[in-house]
């Protein structure tokens, strides 16, 4: 935790995934730290590689469609917040200075798609995060080095991990997803009957207008 009493967390990634994950953040982090006397406030630092945020939102296929321009603005509402601090077209680990980020950041949440290059989260970006860092992995299980985050999970180095997409899915790395300091969740967040009538019928409405 930051000297001042403040949760830092570092999102990677400023897609509707990315933002709304923001949002939870300060919610219930802020809330969480406050009743454990962990920090009375937190702080997001958002990083999109694109020139602006929210992803398919604003580079799909119909980004004018009401619908659309409905999920943007509440996506710009979300970002009004003044303890979210928006980067753009700037591209972790290449622009963003890791050991200025990494040193200062409680959390790492990865919203980011598959980049070439390896992993995001890797034995030498762990090195350089902070001593008792949580990290989140909700984009694609190849942004992280799952061998070098169990490796830091047993050392320490990494306090905690939510891990919900793997290398490998079903995930055959039993000591990583039994590991006592990693919660596993199924990334099917969408695949509910009820979601997946509503894609659906979002799908038929922005084809019909097109």
């Amino acid at each position: 935790m930051s000297e001042t009493n403040e949760l830092r967390i570092a999102v990677i990634g400023a897609g509707p995934a990315g933002v709304y994950s923001s949002d939870i953040f300060l919610r219930q982090l802020g809330k969480l730290g406050e009743e454990l006397g962990l920090g009375t406030k937190a702080r997001i630092d958002l990083f999109e590689k694109l020139p602006v945020p929210f992803g398919l939102v604003r580079y799909g296929v119909a980004p004018d469609h009401p619908s659309i321009k409905f999920i943007a603005s509440a996506l710009e509402k979300t970002l009004d917040n003044p303890d979210i601090h928006l980067y753009c077209d700037v591209e972790f680990g290449k622009d963003v200075t890791l050991d200025e980020l990494l040193e200062k950041s409680d959390f790492i949440s990865l919203h980011a798609p598959a980049l070439p290059g390896g992993p995001l989260v890797n034995a030498d970006t762990i090195a350089k995060m902070k001593d008792g860092v949580c990290i989140i992995n909700t984009s694609r299980g190849g942004n992280v080095d799952e061998k070098a985050l169990l490796e830091a999970l047993n050392s320490g180095k990494v306090r905690a991990a939510g891990l919900d997409v793997w290398a490998e899915e079903p995930s055959k790395n039993h000591d990583l997803y039994s590991h006592p300091m990693v919660s596993c969740t199924p990334h099917i967040g969408a695949q509910t009957v009820e979601a997946q009538k509503r894609i659906g019928a979002e799908i038929v409405e922005i084809i019909s207008k097109m």
